[in-house]
């Protein structure tokens, strides 16, 4: 996961209100998850939501140590790839992606899950990594070591889901085996628009 859990002065664990929701949503279907997330100590930001209590006292939690840049996520992953290593002995299942920051945990979950004979789930929500074409050429070479790492662990996954067709087209072209499209469904029925609703409001539907 992307989104760090904070640990307060009391021992007491926060993490930001979307993703707690989303968290929640979760464990609707999923008795056993042990989560893996970048640790950070400090007091909660008004925005952020104590995860002590129901339902998320069934979580196993493991901590990587943050890091705020790449500099500093390089010097870390010495303290990060063997407490990865010993989430991925603990599971089953591993499902990952590449959202972490500054350095993404599939990156490594992966081809570790794949090592120790585990179930690997990719998942690839969006592919912010890449960049625009006036782009410095630091960023654009930067942009294509990723590319070509993530396509890496795309292929090695068991199972490879994407929020859209164009992922999956572009990432893993002519492959279609353990290949699904799951569209994002994070948004809430009722923060969607319809058309009367757009009228109402007084808002363009075509977006010009």
């Amino acid at each position: 996961m992307s989104a760090p859990v904070v640990i307060d002065s009391k021992g007491r664990r926060w993490t930001n209100e979307l993703w707690a929701k989303d968290l929640a949503l979760h464990l609707d279907y999923i008795a056993d998850l042990t989560l893996g997330c970048p640790v950070e100590y400090r007091e909660p930001h008004e925005q952020e939501l104590l995860i002590e209590k129901e339902p998320f006292d069934q979580v196993r939690f493991i901590y990587f140590p943050a890091s705020k840049n790449h500099l500093q996520g390089i010097v870390n992953l010495w303290r990060f790839v063997p407490i990865i290593w010993r989430g991925v002995a603990s599971c089953e299942i591993v499902h990952t992606g590449f959202g972490g920051w500054p350095i993404s945990e599939g990156w490594f979950a992966v081809p570790i899950g794949k090592m120790l004979g585990r179930f690997v789930i990719i998942n690839v929500e969006s592919s912010f990594w890449r960049t625009k074409s006036n782009a410095s050429l630091q960023r654009r070479i930067r942009s294509r070591v990723i590319e070509r790492v993530n396509r890496f662990c795309i292929k090695l996954a068991d199972l490879r889901l994407f929020t859209s067709r164009a992922y999956a087209e572009e990432l893993l072209p002519g492959v279609d085996q353990r290949v699904y499209v799951v569209p994002a469904t994070w948004v809430d029925n009722d923060t969607i628009l319809n058309e009367r609703k757009l009228e109402r409001a007084g808002l363009p539907k075509s977006g010009k």
